[in-house]
């Protein structure tokens, strides 16, 4: 039996022969067909016996299509807190006291970081001017994506920043608000229930091409689950240091907007807390027996 973990394009080519010679396939997880690529789901269907679904929309799409899937929720909502620990985070990480927060993560790849960095910390000095109780702090990814960071600090010596090893965790749970680059941290900020700021940035014709495959208008993950949009997102151009900072001060001093929030991120965060390990498991041992593999 096959039991694939993400990267989708590589294990979908793996997992075709497979099922053909009589291997079942258990597909985790489920690629993000509802959003862009939707023409995928054939090669689903021709690839997998069954699919895990992170997200609870998800199972009716493959329904539709004939294919076997299940709801095992997010294993990110099983591992982060429900109530987040500000004042615990703030003191692992030495952050200076009697300061709002904001917590700033321009991305996990260098190309991201190289495309969002200038902007994001051009955004940064202008809260810090409009606000000089701010304290901003900036985990990265890896040594060379320190490398770039601490070069675009340079340029930002008055910056009130703590640059920080990984803890991107602890940076989020530190922080009244969070200013960040689309991706899977943009739900790790919903489930330790922040304001946020999403943005992004590539080049234009990389964008052209996302833009022609995408079918919704939102590409934050809080605003996907939402159906709406709950937090601000401004992409390519709209990204500007003014903007950004604009938009995320108003995030940060909304104390209405702060409290609906963490209410609506506290449901959320519940719905996807599901023990995905056991679900996932039980599906493959299911599947196994119905095929006589046990």
């Amino acid at each position: 039996m096959l039991y694939r973990v993400d990267a989708p394009d590589f294990n979908f080519g793996l997992e075709v022969p497979l099922r053909r010679a009589g291997i079942p396939v258990v597909h985790f997880v489920s690629p993000s067909i509802w959003a862009w690529r939707g023409g995928r789901i054939r090669t689903i269907a021709r690839a997998v016996d069954h699919i895990l679904c992170l997200f609870p929309f998800e199972p009716e799409i493959y329904a539709k299509a004939g294919i076997p899937a299940t709801y095992v929720g997010h294993p990110l909502a099983d591992v982060i807190p429900m109530v987040p620990d500000v004042a615990g985070a703030r003191a692992e990480l030495g952050l200076p006291a009697g300061h709002r927060v904001v917590a700033v993560l321009p991305g996990s790849r260098q190309s991201e970081v190289r495309n969002l960095g200038a902007t994001f910390f051009a955004a940064m000095a202008q809260m810090q001017r409009m606000d000089p109780n701010l304290a901003f702090v900036l985990p990265t990814a890896s040594a060379p994506l320190r490398t770039i960071i601490e070069a675009l600090h340079a340029q930002y010596p008055e910056l009130r920043l703590t640059i920080v090893d990984g803890k991107s965790h602890q940076a989020m749970e530190a922080a009244d608000v969070v200013l960040l680059a689309s991706g899977t941290a943009t739900l790790e900020a919903a489930l330790y229930k922040k304001p946020m700021v999403i943005s992004y940035k590539v080049p234009w014709l990389t964008a052209q091409i996302m833009k022609r495959q995408g079918y919704l208008p939102y590409v934050g993950l809080p605003n996907i689950l939402s159906g709406r949009f709950v937090v601000p997102e401004l992409l390519q151009d709209d990204a500007t240091p003014e903007a950004l900072a604009r938009e995320t001060l108003l995030q940060l001093n909304d104390e209405g907007n702060t409290a609906f929030l963490y209410e609506h991120f506290t449901r959320m965060h519940e719905t996807l807390k599901c023990n995905t390990a056991q679900l996932a498991a039980d599906v493959v041992v299911d599947l196994m027996h119905s095929r006589g593999t046990v």
